[in-house]
């Protein structure tokens, strides 16, 4: 071991080896035969401090307020020695406590009276393991008592068991567990391990996972068979342990996972009661009863290769048999329960079993495939899952047994069920099967999906909004809505798309029948609707009552045509219209909202028609959004959009024809003059779109972004329009793009770039107009062709681009900047900004009150050269350090901070900057920069990993608890009192002096 100098302490050595630079290498196998290496040996630094120099390995350890980390190795140099110890020189057992997390041990050791300020701990790392003899066989203390391995971790142990719920692992060793009362969960680990229980312990799990040992034994101390039983729940077994008198409340459980299974050690092994008795593993399967859960909610599993009986208990259950005639068990107030019995056996009888409950007791009922039991007292449901899910399939059970001796097979439990599908006073959905079934949701608004069968609904008014879907598609089936208090005029009868809405008037609930008119050959929906006075109406008298309108309500929603000439009318509120094949009609009245009709058939025959029964031309406003036309009411603001109007002049989509209430009428060329002339925006900010044609964009005021196609569009702009985005490319090189400026002149502007965009800042307002990658290359021609200023100014791209070259500006708020391939000027400004610059001789300008800036600067040209200018700052107005391969300069007066990212990453990579010109007119190069960060690596307040370099280098890492990864060079390290738990890794090798200065004072 290296002998400490200078009176500094080293806090760690390897004994015979050199730390080599680089990673560190992952631990290698040891070879048979091979003498493995000694463990590391901590040393703490006090007068009556001492190490050992033979095989044994001894931790010496007085009073001391420092925490101590102690390192153990799997290796030891002879094989069969136990003799690492730690050895107190003024600490006595009553001194200490232990504790443990995982496999590490810590030892606390209490002040010597209050207020001495000598307390401390002693974290034994990964002492608690055996592989390869790991860990400290004895703690020797001050007054002469030792405590071996076992003693540690049966203190270690203890300090886990409380009596509330404890979580315990143990660790890889035969060890004894006291759980305690409370309900605990304790894994033992490998071992052969004892845990032991006395009676009201709580409800406890043991789990001995894979090679847990194989003399693992669960111990009562005043429990005997008698007093327990045996549940299983597939591999685990529950030992339920029954009150000592009735209502004494000290009964509890033991759930040993995997303790049925046994295969690669799991589970425990033996069970040992009070008076002597010892059940194995082989007793323990021959006592289960029964298959069982706790009083929660449970998933019980049988086995696949016997009977099972299983017992639901309390709490909402389900109950899997698997293979094997299997029992279910159900008492009432068990709860909600499923059985999923879904073996599919032709031989096995599965039975559900009620112990006190009878035929009068119970109300059956149909879900779907599957039967629901209700309990008439408790309102409980026992499902049979999938009961009915085909005559072959064998799901479910095949009996139920009664209190009273009743059985009832398989077509009874049917018959039972199969007359009514009912629902509750709420929202349901109800699904039916290939029967005639009946449907009787109640109260709420159901939806009822069918299969195949005869189906009849049941309606009551009051009975809320319902949707029917019937889609068997049968030509023999007869489904009937059967309404059983309202007649014809007591309901109003329309469409949405292909289904029909019946709306009762006096409530305003409405029955859909889904897909009821899709089509005339396909029999979806209904064949009947029977009325409460007799009156039955048939496909065709359904459809003839609804297909008179499509009409909306009062709010906005969407209507959706069919293949036929159908008659739209929304009516008030905001609503969209998709429309199908058929001449079609749109009608609307001033006041009916923002409405969009999407009608997009392509039909060349049909004639479909806009009406506006109280509006004229000189009412409204025509104008185009991309392929959209807009129509907007004057006297309201309100919209109607025509989708895709002008999408092309032969797709036919939109509408042919728009009728105006003086009789005026307008074809689909009229209607394209009429808008074609601009593409309008409104107050408020949006997004245009353009065409193929050349469009002619305003925005108006709000924040507004362009999407343009082809064509030479022009862009009209005013003072105080707002922030608005220009995307335009079309990449063409004939069409001329137009930025025109209605009252703006080149004084009254500053251009500048940001990346491939030119950004045009309106000086009075701050608006800023921004031409998307105006800049991206010499021959994309994307962005604008020209600009026109008000007083009839015209700048070429040439011009656009001189102007706004010259720099890439911030705001007064933290952003990040990215630059060019070319020459970039980067200005910050106020804030926290972040410079991204690419190639090119760029320069980042910086002035006292900036911010905190980060320049990244990662081009490596070794051409270029990158400046920081400072425009009010010197040599002396800034500290220099850094941090790994950062440089940080630190702003005197304000603390402000720049970080140039990769500085000091190699000398050969020309990352970061070249050159930092100052005000006072001082250029400083690489070299000089380097020279004025090299002398410290600071940490911050946090603890950190901070790596040194080749050169003489001195690390304060400050607070925090820091790890010094140092390269060559004697390095300095400065550590001052309450700096943390720090870790110096010196990796260099080489015959160089290193020092540490310590003040602990």
């Amino acid at each position: 071991m290296s002998k400490v100098s200078s009176g500094l302490p080293l806090p760690m050595a390897r004994h015979g080896m050199q730390r080599r630079s680089g990673p560190k290498p992952l631990p290698r196998p040891r070879p048979m035969g091979m003498t493995p290496l000694p463990a590391l040996r901590p040393v703490i630094h006090t007068p009556a401090a001492r190490v050992t120099t033979s095989s044994t390995v001894e931790r010496v350890a007085t009073r001391t307020s420092t925490p101590v980390v102690m390192a153990t190795t799997p290796y030891r140099k002879h094989l069969g020695r136990h003799n690492d110890q730690l050895v107190f020189t003024d600490i006595n057992p009553a001194d200490v406590t232990v504790s443990f997390t995982g496999i590490d041990l810590l030892v606390t050791i209490a002040e010597s009276t209050p207020g001495a300020g000598d307390a401390g701990s002693i974290l034994i790392k990964s002492t608690l393991g055996t592989p390869y003899e790991q860990g400290l066989e004895r703690i020797a203390f001050a007054d002469g008592t030792t405590w071996d391995a076992a003693q540690i971790r049966t203190k270690a142990i203890a300090s886990a068991q409380t009596n509330g719920n404890d979580t315990i692992t143990g660790f890889a060793t035969g060890d004894t567990y006291t759980g305690g009362k409370g309900n605990d969960v304790i894994n033992g680990g490998e071992g052969s391990d004892t845990y032991v229980y006395a009676r009201g312990d709580g409800n406890d799990t043991i789990t001995e996972s894979t090679w847990g040992g194989t003399s693992d034994q669960l111990v009562f101390t005043n429990i005997n068979p008698s007093d327990v039983t045996l549940a299983r729940n597939g591999t685990d077994l529950t030992i339920i342990i029954a009150d000592s008198t009735p209502g004494a409340g000290d009964g509890g459980s033991v759930l040993l996972k995997d303790t049925l299974d046994g295969t690669y050690e799991r589970g425990v092994e033996k069970v040992v009661f009070a008076d002597g008795t010892i059940w194995t593993r082989a007793n323990m399967i021959s006592n289960v009863a029964y298959f069982a859960g706790s009083n929660g909610n449970d998933t019980i599993t049988g086995t696949d290769n016997s009977d099972s009986q299983i017992l639901a208990g309390l709490g909402n259950d389900i109950l899997k048999g698997l293979a094997g005639s299997d029992t279910y068990v159900y008492l009432s107030g068990d709860g909600n329960d499923t059985v999923d019995d879904k073996s599919g056996s032709i031989t096995d009888v599965d039975v559900l079993k009620l112990t006190d409950l009878n035929v009068g007791d119970l109300t059956f009922s149909r879900t779907g495939t599957h039967a629901r039991i209700t309990v008439n007292s408790t309102g409980h449901v026992i499902t049979l899952d999938e009961q009915f899910y085909s005559e072959t399939a064998n799901w479910g059970v095949e009996k139920i047994e009664f209190a009273d001796g009743t059985v009832w097979d398989r077509a009874q439990i049917k018959t039972a069920s199969i007359s009514h599908i009912y629902g509750t006073s709420g929202n349901d959905t109800l699904v039916g099967t290939a029967l005639n079934d009946v449907f009787n949701g109640g109260l709420g608004d159901d939806r009822i999906n069918s299969g195949t069968g005869s189906d009849t609904y049941i309606y009551a008014s009051g009975d809320g909004t319902d949707y029917i879907d019937d889609e068997s598609d049968s030509t023999t089936d007869i489904d009937v809505l059967r309404l059983t208090d309202l007649n014809v005029e007591d309901l109003t009868f329309s469409r949405s798309g292909s289904h029909v809405k019946i709306s009762i008037n006096s409530t305003g609930h409405a029955i859909t029948l889904d897909e009821q008119v899709e089509s005339d050959v396909n029999y979806w929906g209904i064949e009947k609707i029977e009325f409460a006075d007799g009156t039955v109406w048939d496909r065709t008298q359904i459809k003839a009552a609804a297909i008179s309108r499509i009409n909306g309500s009062s709010a906005g929603e969407t209507l959706y045509g069919t293949s036929l000439d159908d008659v739209f009318n929304g009516g008030l509120g905001d609503d969209r219209f998709n429309s199908g094949a058929g001449s079609d009609t749109y009608i609307y009245a001033s006041g009916d909202g923002t409405d969009y009709i999407d009608d997009e058939s392509g039909s060349t025959t049909d004639v479909d028609v806009m009406k506006l029964t109280d509006l004229n031309v000189g009412d409204l406003t025509f104008s185009r959004a991309g392929s959209h036309a807009k129509i907007t009411v004057n006297s309201t603001g309100h919209v109607i959009t025509l989708d895709e109007q002008f999408y092309s002049e032969t797709a036919n989509w939109g509408i042919e024809k728009i009728e105006f209430a003086d009789g005026t009428v307008w074809d689909r060329t009229q209607i394209k003059l009429a808008a074609i002339s601009r593409i309008n925006g409104s107050t408020g900010g949006e997004t245009l779109y353009g065409t193929s044609l050349d469009d002619v964009f305003n925005g108006g005021l709000g924040d507004d972004r362009f999407n343009s196609g082809a064509g030479s569009d022009t862009y009209i702009y005013s003072s105080g329009d707002g922030t608005d985005y220009i995307d335009d490319e079309s990449g063409s090189t004939t069409d001329v793009d137009v930025l025109k400026l209605t009252d703006l002149n080149v004084g009254d502007l500053t251009f500048s770039r940001a990346g491939s965009h030119a950004k045009i800042t309106v000086n009075s307002t701050g608006h800023v107009i921004t031409l998307d990658e105006q800049f991206y290359s010499e021959t994309a021609n994307w962005g604008i062709e020209k600009i026109e200023f008000a007083d009839g100014t015209v700048w070429d791209r040439s011009q656009i681009k001189a102007a706004a070259i010259s720099r890439i500006n911030g705001t007064s708020s933290g952003e990040t900047l990215n630059g060019t391939s070319l020459d970039d000027v980067f200005n910050g400004g106020l804030g926290d900004d972040r410079f991204e610059s690419g190639a090119g001789s760029d320069a980042y300008v910086y002035a006292k009150g900036d911010g905190n800036d980060r320049i990244v600067e990662n081009s490596g040209s070794n051409v270029e050269i990158d400046t920081l200018r400072f425009d009010d700052l010197t040599p002396a107005d800034v500290e220099f350090s850094r941090f790994n391969d950062t440089l940080l300069l630190k702003v005197v007066e304000t603390g402000h901070t720049i970080t140039v990212d990769w500085q000091f990453y190699s000398d050969a990579s020309n990352w970061g900057i070249e050159k930092i010109e100052f005000a006072d007119g001082t250029v400083w190069d690489r070299a000089q920069i380097k020279a004025a960060a090299i002398s410290r690596i600071n940490g911050t307040s946090g603890g950190e990993t901070l790596n040194g370099t080749s050169l003489d280098d001195v690390f304060n890492a400050g607070l925090g608890d820091d790890r010094f990864e140092s390269g060559s060079g004697s390095d300095t390290y400065v550590y001052a009192k309450g700096d943390g738990n720090d870790r110096i890794v010196e990796n260099s090798g080489s015959k160089r002096r290193s020092t540490l200065y310590a003040s602990l004072i």
